[in-house]
């Protein structure tokens, strides 16, 4: 035999604890918290009155912890109480905390978040008048679509000498302002937009006053993307800049 007391978030600090369900007159049934069962246990053990052994049986739900749960000798049980010879004379006194058969009670120290609403993301982000050089299997990956135009991409130059996509990732929906950009690709491989051909990517809208031109960059395979003053790039409105502090470097 063992005494049981019990938890649920159906129950009240203030009732027994005796009852693993909340009775029908609604005045008494489990514990709400585990930390009214461990006061309970406590004093059952200063008391003296801690005779035989405690389960405490926690039923399936969600506990939120205002602190850290924890866990201290005063938990404990008591060793079985010996007689004459050592002999042990009566039950061990175990304290057991276990879940309710069959059911799961999670324990969350989690801050329950109220009164938020969620953002657009990526809204109206500017790429403008930059140089992209030697990208990878792609120049640009996209991996979601907003239901508003999440950026501009305008007036850039994008320079490589791959097979690599000058585009890849989730372009369904366009829902972006890309225009007067410059791309060429050193290879001389086409250009591949999202899978489709240059044609088909400004059928779709985008890039409608862009270039396929090589830039006449000075030295790209050295690191000197110095442009020539009759540059293409000048055509679709890129201005020059300081390029002795952009890139990688040592």
């Amino acid at each position: 035999m063992s005494f049981e007391l019990f938890v649920s978030p159906k129950g009240n600090d203030h009732w027994s604890g005796r009852k693993a369900s909340p009775n029908k007159a609604g005045d008494d049934g489990p514990f709400a918290t585990i930390e009214a069962a461990q006061k309970a246990v406590r004093k059952l053990k200063r008391k003296g009155e801690l005779t035989e052994p405690v389960r405490v049986i926690i039923r399936g739900g969600v506990y939120a912890l205002k602190k850290p749960l924890r866990f201290g000798p005063e938990d404990s049980g008591s060793p079985a109480p010996t007689g004459g010879w050592n002999i042990q004379s009566g039950p061990e006194r175990s304290v057991t905390y276990a879940a309710y058969p069959g059911e799961t009670p999670v324990f969350s120290g989690g801050k329950r978040i109220t009164g938020w609403k969620a953002s657009q993301l990526n809204r109206r982000n500017v790429i403008r008048n930059n140089i992209f050089a030697y990208g990878g299997e792609a120049q640009f990956s996209r991996g979601r679509i907003e239901a508003h135009n999440s950026f501009f991409f305008t007036n850039n130059i994008v320079y490589f000498d791959t097979e690599g996509a000058v585009l890849a990732g989730n372009w369904k929906e366009l829902n972006a302002t890309i225009d007067r950009n410059l791309y060429w690709n050193a290879s001389g491989k086409p250009l591949n937009f999202a899978g489709a051909s240059f044609a088909d990517w400004q059928a779709r809208g985008a890039d409608q006053h862009s270039l396929i031109a090589d830039p006449g960059f000075r030295d790209p395979a050295n690191g000197d993307f110095t442009l020539p003053p009759d540059s293409p790039a000048t055509q679709i409105g890129f201005t020059p800049f300081d390029l002795s502090t952009v890139g990688p470097r040592r």
